[in-house]
């Protein structure tokens, strides 16, 4: 089996984008200049020093690749080199591709071609955490002194050959007795070529997505990769492009791996549009001999292959039902793998895998439920990365065709209606996504049944939309039933779970049971620490929530290091300008006005003002939050003017997106109270404070005489800090 593409690789690959001309150089190069000259490096090592190592093709594949270029391909003869196992060694490799060969041959406007199949080496099997690529005498027991360093190898490319078009073929192997649990070299993942194609010219083509195994073929003697990498470049000659010939080779692998291994092989190329319409065989302008001292001797024979001609025959030709399964296959793994991506935080890899899915699907029409499935996932990465527009648009085409193609009350639609409420919540229209989440709601009680793991879903995202409105009886009974469902049906400690014990520890915040609430959130934080580890963005919200339990307490240093920890977190994983990065700053805006510190409260206050303003639209609640945040800080340093401005747009923003009587509306309004009292508008703070004692009434759980006691506790902590100040001020002026 050939194994996909190792550690070393990875580490290669990020220095390879190194390898750039000068700019003043690459700025005056047109993009479409001719190709001087062609050079060639082609290595494969399948026969190792170390007979443990061996490989069953890669020596056949390199071969192969040689013999296609000085043919079809338009290479002189001794234009290319071919270094296969006992050749191979470590001091050839070097010459070859940093003294001996590709520096004396390959000039600026030239196109020079590097194949490589062989072991590499992950770094940690190193002291020194190097990666290596494996040449025929290399010792795994000694890899320093006997491998090629990947760092060598980097910057020998960058500094020593002069051509800026490039094109790098990796197919690496590992030794079928070599396995991971062994001490030998093993495989660990394929090359990510996202991290390579930086830089005029440069093109990479890999043979598989970084997590997938590249396969060799159970029909005839070669990798599938370069079976049909060999194929696609002869589709139109000396003519075909290396973007047209990667589309071709794609599909073919896709389809035979699916069909006899039963698993994924994607192949990656990566490259500017003008690298990758390069084509390889296209005939050289102006070739010229190996300048003189420069040998072309020494290479080994050509290794004569048996007669292949009918195993390397076209592979029979498969019905069109065969090639349904088979492309709903490569669709199906497309977007099993961009979810799994998705859920594990891997968002751009998630993108690619879903983009992918998208044109799978697009095979089987723009109105077929595999296209709806694509675009509903898409969309659930888009609301997760903060792009709303482009959500809310994918989650309504999405849910459109369900419902012509499905019918309206199947598992399929509800979904979308779920997705699409989640998302009008996440934009603040609460009164919008109630509905549709109660419809979502009922599809899933009658076609999944009453204690599904849907249906908790639906509970506990109608909870949460129920709690933002401000109806807290309601949405405390939903959580509850959503918590004893989602620990029945996926146990006590899974991810699912997790998300039950969020929603409930916040309406228990709320209403002041803050012990409670602590050991909700708490536990719900250890879940997803243990199931995604300490980074994940599934966090922030648990850390959040607890950093909120600790502020309302006045335990501004239990606050303090939860909410660094969650700013940490989500610029990493969502971006500086995500919303959640605005909800962390907010808090801890909070804790530096609490603490009289109002010059850094002011500073993150703004910014996440900017980013909600930005992300969310002017409109949204979260905004109204900003500006009410910053009003009374204005408030506290007496700048009454601005303080009043800002507390009338924030009023005026939450009346007119939220529900009359919303909580949050209320806080801001019992905040301005504050403020018509320090302006001497006494009758108007009496007639808004019982205004405001009307509204709060409305939302208690029980008692509708009793305030909700969060509210009133961030009140009285920023009450108390105030007049805290006012007693320094009052020192300091005596």
């Amino acid at each position: 089996m050939k194994g996909s593409m190792i550690l070393w690789v990875l580490i290669f690959l990020g220095a390879l984008v190194q390898i750039v001309l000068p700019a003043a150089m690459a700025s005056n190069l047109p993009a479409n200049r001719p190709v001087n000259d062609k050079w060639a490096l082609v290595i494969g090592i399948s026969k190792f020093a170390d007979s443990s190592l061996d490989l069953k093709y890669s020596a056949k594949d390199a071969q192969d690749f040689y013999n296609y270029l000085i043919t079809d391909g338009h290479f002189a003869k001794d234009h290319v080199k071919l270094l296969i196992n006992e050749i191979a060694t470590r001091e050839q490799v070097l010459s070859q591709i940093g003294d001996t060969w590709l520096p004396k041959v390959a000039k600026l406007d030239d196109l020079v071609v590097i194949f490589i199949s062989s072991h590499g080496s992950p770094s940690d099997v190193n002291v020194g955490g190097v990666n290596y690529i494996l040449a025929h005498d290399t010792s795994k027991s000694n890899l320093y002194a006997t491998g090629i360093a990947m760092q060598d190898l980097s910057q020998i490319l960058k500094n020593r050959i002069g051509s800026d078009r490039l094109v790098l073929i990796l197919d690496a192997c590992h030794s079928g007795n070599a396995a991971a649990s062994g001490k030998g070299i093993f495989r660990v993942s394929n090359v990510n070529v996202d991290e390579i194609a930086e830089g005029s010219g440069k093109t990479v083509i890999s043979s598989s997505e970084p997590a997938q195994m590249s396969w060799e073929s159970s029909e005839y003697p070669n990798g599938v990769f370069t079976h049909y990498l060999i194929d696609a470049l002869h589709q139109n000659g000396s003519d075909t492009k290396l973007s047209d010939a990667y589309k071709y080779m794609k599909e073919k692998v896709q389809e035979e791996v699916l069909r006899d291994r039963g698993a994924m092989q994607t192949p990656q190329l990566r490259g500017t549009a003008d690298s990758t319409a390069i084509a390889i065989a296209i005939v050289p302008e102006h070739p010229t001999a190996p300048p003189p001292g420069v040998s072309t001797e020494g290479l080994p024979k050509e290794e004569q292959a048996p007669d292949n001609q009918a195993n390397n025959s076209k592979l029979a030709m498969i019905s069109p039902a065969e090639l349904a399964v088979t492309q709903a296959r490569v669709w199906e793994t497309y977007l099993a793998s961009g979810v799994k991506a998705r859920k594990e935080g891997r968002y751009a890899e998630a993108e690619r895998m879903l983009k992918e899915s998208i044109g799978e699907a697009e095979k089987f029409g723009s109105d077929s439920p595999r296209y709806a499935a694509s675009l509903s996932e898409l969309a659930e990465l888009d609301r997760i990365a903060g792009q709303y527009t482009e959500a809310e648009s994918l989650n309504r085409k999405a849910l459109a065709i369900r419902q012509k193609a499905l019918g309206m009350q199947v598992p399929e639609v509800a979904q979308s209606l779920n997705n699409l409420a989640l998302l009008l919540e996440d934009k603040g229209r609460y009164s919008e996504a109630e509905p549709l989440m109660r419809q979502s709601l009922e599809i899933w009680k009658k076609k999944q049944g009453e204690e599904s793991a849907e249906t908790a879903v639906g509970l506990n995202n109608l909870a949460r939309d129920l709690f933002d409105m401000g109806k807290y009886v309601e949405a405390e009974q939903l959580a509850r039933r959503s918590l004893e469902i989602s620990e029945k049906v996926h146990g006590l400690e899974s991810p699912e779970v997790a998300r039950s014990l969020v929603t409930l520890g916040q309406l228990y915040f709320k209403t002041g049971k803050y012990n409670e609430a602590k050991k909700m959130l708490q536990r719900s934080l250890d879940i997803r620490e243990r199931e995604h580890g300490p980074e994940h963005p599934d966090l922030i919200e648990s850390i959040n929530s607890l950093a909120e339990v600790s502020t309302a307490q006045r335990r501004y240093v239990d606050a303090e290091p939860l909410l660094y920890r969650s700013l940490a977190i989500s610029e990493k994983t969502l971006g500086a300008d995500h919303p959640h990065v605005a909800d962390s700053l907010n808090q801890l805006a909070l804790l530096y006005e609490l603490r009289l510190k109002y010059p850094q409260a002011e500073s993150n206050y703004k910014r996440a003002l900017e980013i909600r303003e930005k992300a969310l639209g002017s409109g949204h609640p979260a905004v109204a939050q900003s500006l009410t945040n910053l009003a009374w800080l204005n408030y506290a340093q007496e700048q009454y003017p601005q303080a009043d401005s800002l507390y009338r747009r924030a009023q005026a923003i939450s009346e007119k997106a939220l529900e009359p009587d919303n909580p949050s509306v209320a806080t801001t309004l019992e905040y301005y109270v504050h403020l018509l009292r320090a302006t001497s508008r006494r009758r108007q703070a009496t007639d808004l404070q019982a205004k405001v004692k009307a509204m709060r009434a409305k939302h208690a759980l029980s008692n509708p005489n009793v305030k909700l006691k969060t509210d009133s506790a961030i009140l009285n902590a920023r009450a108390y800090a105030l007049r805290q100040k006012q007693e320094i001020d009052k020192k300091r002026g005596d």
